[in-house]
């Protein structure tokens, strides 16, 4: 789903709220996860799942083509971790699609 289109179906749910408002809102709640992510903070919506950062140290590396060793820097990397009941729900709606 695209933001746009996650706009499009609030704006359908609430037509009282204009397409700019919702929009507002879209970008602040990203805006404040991104923010979060960025302060090494956790971020947990109950029965959705989990947001935080994953560092990973330098390590050996090699490339490919030319067979040259490197060492690659450290790095750090969003992870998404799924609520039980997102998986649940997800898991239940597999049964039903085969």
């Amino acid at each position: 789903m695209l933001k746009s289109e996650l706009v499009n179906v609030i704006q359908a749910r609430h037509q009282n709220l204009s397409t700019q408002t919702i929009k507002g809102a879209v970008d602040s709640i990203i805006d404040r996860m991104v923010d979060a992510l960025l302060s090494q903070d956790r971020i947990e919506i109950r029965g959705f799942g989990s947001f935080n950062v994953h560092y990973y140290p330098p390590r050996r590396a090699h490339n490919p083509r030319t067979g040259e060793f490197i060492v690659t820097g450290p790095n750090a990397k969003p992870h998404f971790k799924a609520g039980s009941i997102l998986k649940d729900l997800i898991d239940s709606s597999e049964e039903t699609a085969h």
